[in-house]
């Protein structure tokens, strides 16, 4: 076994207890900043529950995760209802359940809401690049449109000197000054 790094790459893998019980699946892990505080873990067929469970002192196998309580005490935790992350009550009560001091108020963001979130960051990012680089082209344009622009203005300027030109050798032609 080795020790949690990305836990939420377990997702939907067997939770056991420290007595190699099963006790659920991973089904979400509640992340403080980049630390994994919590995991969600559901059991049940039709009338699934979710409990919510400290995940100090976990350990990842190649299909599991074991956690540090006995399977008993993990299907014994406080219920959640999987929408969004859980409220100061829900984590009051996992804090009782499992002897905890809770240290200040925890900003907790689910590992899917996260996921989604740096998704639609990189989305967003990915747009960015697009659109500059097509602001880029149409700057690059706009100068070459520019620069036909001033060479076409002195073509018609060149054209018009020719044609004065022209005119004065005709005048000079009409009037007998050749």
């Amino acid at each position: 076994m080795i020790a949690v790094e990305r836990i939420a790459d377990w997702l939907g893998e067997d939770v056991l207890g420290e007595d190699d019980e099963k006790a659920g699946k991973l089904e979400e892990v509640y992340l403080d900043g980049n630390a994994p505080i919590l995991a969600e873990v559901k059991r049940g067929g039709l009338r699934r529950k979710t409990h919510l469970v400290p995940l100090d002192g976990a350990l990842v196998g190649r299909d599991y995760v074991r956690l540090a309580h006995s399977a008993k005490k993990i299907t014994d935790a406080p219920g959640h209802s999987g929408e969004g992350a859980p409220d100061e009550a829900t984590l009051n009560a996992v804090a009782d359940h499992f002897n905890l001091k809770l240290h200040g108020q925890a900003t907790l963001e689910g590992s899917k809401a996260r996921a989604a979130r740096f998704a639609a960051a990189d989305a967003a990012e990915g747009r960015a690049r697009e659109l500059e680089d097509e602001s880029r082209q149409q700057a690059e344009q706009a100068e070459q449109s520019t620069r036909e622009s001033e060479e076409a203005k002195m073509a018609r300027e060149r054209t018009a000197e020719q044609a004065e030109a022209a005119r004065a050798e005709a005048e000079r032609a009409r009037s007998g000054l050749l």
